[in-house]
């Protein structure tokens, strides 16, 4: 029953073209009259209407009015997922992944899933990432794996949530910094550096100390911006950071070019920087000791 409510959530949210029969097809599936909503959109279907073709193919997927039929259910998500619809595409990706109606090939379900990933869709990006954990169909890869599961989360996907933060557990603070760099370039403001406001306050740049004790919070592209980060990241945490001071540092991140890493700190020793990114980690936010 659930898996049915979520099917017709789904398809009543979708953007529904102008025409009345796609509309009175969405009525009949909301009313569990699935062959009426068959009838309204196939016709549609055929007349090569993407929404109409990804509703025939969860007919024919979830066997609702119809035969189950995962071949027939493959083809009419094709159909839509060429027109680059992004929930065809993700379950085109599904059926290639399981080998249900379609011959089972994870580098194809990494494919459509990709399409659908950056088109936006955070389930796809939670499933590519998850590819990218498991190598499954692609090479494993710890940085793109995050940089989805960045994305994910952002999207709502509460699964990428979790899945992110033990994966960052394992990864270095130059890594977490290359993959938030990747989200914010397909979607800014995505990665766990949330705050990207620009300002027009000078600051300068200041290099680490050697020996200095701080705490990595944020990178950003320019030095305004880092500057205004601080600002917006000790006003929304300034029980934890009221007392603490900030240094700017620049860094030269291969692909990305000149970024400008915020780091709170120097804090007294290494144990009190892992408790601060601890507290600050619990609260969703991104902190990793630089020393």
């Amino acid at each position: 029953m659930k898996r049915l409510f979520s099917i017709v959530a789904f398809v009543a949210t979708l953007v529904s073209p102008t025409w009345a029969d796609f509309d009175a097809g969405v009525d009949a599936f909301r009313a569990g009259d699935y062959q009426t909503a068959m009838g309204e959109w196939r016709a549609l279907a055929e007349g090569g209407n993407a929404n109409a073709q990804h509703n025939v193919g969860i007919l024919y997927n979830y066997g609702l009015g119809v035969l189950e039929d995962f071949a027939t259910a493959a083809a009419w998500y094709r159909k839509a997922a060429e027109q680059g619809h992004a929930n065809a595409q993700v379950k085109l990706g599904y059926l290639h992944a399981t080998g249900r109606g379609v011959a089972q090939d994870a580098s194809l379900a990494v494919a459509w899933f990709r399409e659908a990933a950056e088109g936006g869709l955070a389930v796809a990006q939670y499933n590519i990432g998850m590819m990218y954990v498991t190598g499954t169909g692609i090479d494993t890869d710890k940085v793109h794996a995050l940089m989805w599961l960045m994305l994910a989360a952002d999207g709502g996907i509460e699964a990428a949530t979790t899945k992110r933060d033990d994966l960052m557990a394992s990864l270095t603070a130059p890594e977490i910094e290359e993959a938030a760099l990747l989200a914010d370039s397909l979607s800014p403001g995505a990665s766990l550096d949330p705050l990207r406001a620009i300002a027009t306050t000078a600051v300068t740049v200041s290099q680490p100390v050697d020996g200095d004790h701080l705490a990595h919070l944020a990178s950003y592209h320019s030095i305004e911006a880092a500057h205004q980060g601080w600002t917006l990241i000790r006003a929304a945490h300034v029980d934890l950071l009221g007392d603490v001071g900030y240094k700017v540092v620049r860094a030269e991140i291969t692909g990305q070019g000149t970024v400008y890493r915020l780091a709170a700190g120097p804090l007294p020793d290494r144990t009190a920087v892992r408790e601060l990114c601890r507290r600050l980690n619990s609260r969703y936010l991104y902190c990793v000791p630089i020393n």
